[in-house]
């Protein structure tokens, strides 16, 4: 059996279940958008570069490191092409930048990636069948760029929350809770009403952060006017957003998910901890 995770009591979970689960679990993060059949392939391909000999070595207790990721990209990018390969290439270390032709292979690019020599992993054909699926396109509005970078952005949220989640559920031997039973509507609602306070500011440095919230949206020019608008058109109509807080306001996005006192849903980064050495 091929291992994908060993927990601290000696459990062990295999690359083949991984994949099943991260692979459902992807497929319905993104069935709002209709990229559920695409979602299934990119949770089946993200750790086929675990079947490597190596990576078997380190499950084992070795002390060796493993590019699994970029081999799963590799071999995803042959039916799924370059925006299934961005998610696969980037679910532990975050989304590459593309590069291009002249990208070295030992470069950090999805273009240098892609010629890298990686571990043997070929066993993964005998137990898990990529295939080529018909993906609709998103619409492009404006850009065509920005559209296409943020749908990327979407699968990989996706990929990134499924492979957690399990892995998560694994090493703890429960689901993890998640859920609401409030919907989208209802939370925006209590959200707003949150909000609405900042605009009456009392204090000295309330008046102080009020004025840098809305100098940022102000000097954001059109970037900053289409995040407002988006946000406030969107989040009504859509089962999973994507929310950036910025990195000095942490604490101030724990005071909110406190104060709301219902599911913050968090995008858990691509880029965090390992749950254990041996999660991989």
């Amino acid at each position: 059996m091929y291992l994908a995770h060993r927990s601290e009591d000696g459990r062990e979970q295999s690359i083949l279940e991984h994949a099943k689960n991260v692979s459902e679990l992807c497929a319905e993060f993104a069935a709002p958008f209709g990229a559920e059949e695409l979602a299934k392939q990119i949770g089946l391909a993200h750790d086929i570069g675990k079947y490597s000999e190596k990576f078997q070595r380190r499950i084992g207790g070795e002390n060796v490191q493993v590019d699994h990721s970029t081999a799963g990209a590799q071999e995803i990018v042959k039916y799924s092409g370059w925006p299934a390969a961005y998610c696969v290439a980037g679910h532990h270390g975050g989304l590459p930048d593309g590069g291009g032709k002249t990208s070295a292979s030992d470069g950090p690019t999805l273009s240098g990636r892609l010629k890298r020599e990686v571990e043997p992993h070929g066993d993964f054909a005998g137990e898990i069948a990529l295939a080529p699926v018909g993906v609709r396109p998103p619409k492009m509005l404006g850009r065509g760029g920005f559209t296409m970078a943020f749908w990327i952005r979407m699968l990989f949220s996706c990929l990134v929350d499924a492979d957690y989640l399990d892995t998560e559920a694994f090493m703890q031997k429960r689901p993890p809770h998640r859920g609401s039973e409030l919907t989208t509507e209802q939370l925006r609602e209590k959200l707003d009403t949150y909000v609405a306070r900042w605009d009456d500011p009392k204090s000295e440095l309330n008046r102080a952060r009020y004025n840098i919230l809305h100098a940022c949206i102000e000097t954001g020019g059109e970037a900053g006017a289409r995040a407002v608008h988006f946000d406030r058109t969107h989040r009504r109509r859509q089962d999973r957003l994507i929310a950036g807080v910025c990195s000095a306001s942490r604490s101030g996005a724990r005071e909110k998910e406190d104060n709301i006192r219902h599911p913050v849903h968090k995008h858990h980064r691509a880029d965090r901890g390992q749950i254990s050495r041996n999660s991989g």
